[in-house]
C-alpha cells in the first residue's frame, strides 16, 4: 500500500510541477515556443486572400497527443494479427491497450491547464485521451498560437485558414503531435457517375443458412462440386432478406406497428456512387418490398431537397 500511495504522491507532484511550469510560461512570446508542421493548408496563399479573419468569430479545435510508445503499440497490433507469432489471436481489450499506451493523465492535464490559461473552454477528452478539444475565439487563437488568421476564397467558398505555422509551449514539444479544427476545409463535390449496373447476389443462393453447400450444389449445372475450403465444405450466401423478415427477426413488427416506425429520422444511401438513379433505385425496391415509396420533399441529394 505504501507503495502505490509513494507513486500516486510522485505522479501528482509531476503534473503539478508541469502545469506550474506551462501557466508561468504562459506569458511567454509566441517565438519562444516550437512551431507546429502541417496546419497550414496548401491553398492559403496570398492570391487567394480575402481579409482578415473576424476576431470574435468561434474556433472549435483539438490538440492531439501521441500514443506512448507508438512503436511497442504497432509492434503488438502486427503481433496479435501474424499466426507466426506467439502472440497470434492473444488481443488485449480496449482499456488495457489504453492503460498501456494512451498519453498519460499528467500529459493531458498540462494540455488543458495551458488552454484554459489561454482563455479556452475545453469540451472533451476522449477515453482514450487522444486528444484534448477545446473552443474559443480567434483572437484568443492568434494570440496563444501566434499566428494570423485569414478568409481565403477557395473552389468559391470563403475559409477561414492559418497564415502561419501555430506555435506551443516548449514544454509541450514532447506531448503534443498537432493540431486539428483551426484551418477551416473545403468539401469537394462528388463526381456524378453513370449509373452503376445492376447488383445481382451470386448463385446458387439459399434460402436459408447452410441450405445448399459446396459438398451438394456445383456452382452451375454443368460444373463439378468445389472442394473444401479452410478444412470443411462452405455454406453458398444467402439470398437478400426482405423487409418483412428482417422487422421479423429483429422484433420491430410490433413497435412499428404502434407508430415507432422511423419517421423523422434522415437515412443516407452510400456506396451508390453518386448515381443519379438513387432515388428510382430505391422507390423501386421499396414497391417491389411492400415499403412506402419517397414522397415529395422526402429526397435529397448532397442536402438539396428534390422534389
Amino acid at each position: 500500500m505504501r507503495r502505490s500511495v509513494r507513486s500516486i504522491a510522485v505522479a501528482s507532484v509531476a503534473a503539478v510541477a508541469l502545469v506550474a511550469l506551462l501557466v508561468t510560461s504562459a506569458g511567454a512570446a509566441p517565438g519562444q515556443g516550437v512551431k507546429l508542421g502541417g496546419a497550414v493548408p496548401s491553398w492559403a496563399q496570398a492570391g487567394a486572400l480575402a481579409s482578415a479573419a473576424s476576431p470574435g468569430a468561434k474556433v472549435s479545435f483539438q490538440v492531439q497527443l501521441g500514443w506512448r510508445d507508438a512503436a511497442s503499440a504497432a509492434a503488438l497490433a502486427r503481433a496479435v494479427s501474424d499466426p507466426r507469432s506467439r502472440l497470434y489471436g492473444h488481443y488485449i481489450t480496449p482499456t488495457q491497450f489504453r492503460v498501456r499506451f494512451s498519453p498519460s493523465k499528467v500529459a493531458v492535464a498540462a494540455v488543458r491547464a495551458w488552454l484554459v490559461s489561454k482563455g479556452f473552454t475545453v469540451t472533451d477528452v476522449p477515453a482514450n485521451r487522444l486528444y484534448v478539444a477545446a473552443t474559443g475565439t480567434v483572437a484568443q487563437a492568434e494570440a496563444a498560437f501566434g499566428v494570423k488568421m485569414n478568409v481565403y476564397k477557395v473552389q468559391g467558398a470563403s475559409l477561414r485558414a492559418l497564415a502561419e505555422a501555430p506555435t506551443i509551449p516548449a514544454a509541450l514539444s514532447g506531448v503534443v503531435t498537432g493540431i486539428v479544427g483551426l484551418s477551416q476545409h473545403a468539401m469537394k463535390p462528388l463526381i456524378i457517375a453513370p449509373p452503376p449496373a445492376g447488383y445481382r447476389n451470386g448463385q446458387p443462393w439459399s434460402l436459408y443458412w447452410g441450405q445448399k453447400t459446396t459438398a451438394t450444389t456445383p456452382p452451375d449445372p454443368t460444373a463439378p462440386l468445389l472442394p473444401q475450403a479452410y478444412g470443411a465444405y462452405q455454406p453458398y450466401a444467402v439470398k437478400g432478406y426482405t423487409p418483412a423478415q428482417l422487422r421479423g427477426a429483429y422484433g420491430t413488427t410490433s413497435a412499428i406497428k404502434h407508430g415507432n416506425d422511423g419517421s423523422g429520422v434522415t437515412v443516407a444511401v452510400i456506396d451508390a456512387f453518386a448515381a443519379p438513379t438513387i432515388q428510382y433505385d430505391v422507390n423501386h425496391f421499396s414497391t417491389t418490398n411492400g415499403v412506402p415509396a419517397f414522397k415529395k420533399g422526402q429526397f435529397a441529394r448532397s442536402g438539396r431537397p428534390v422534389s
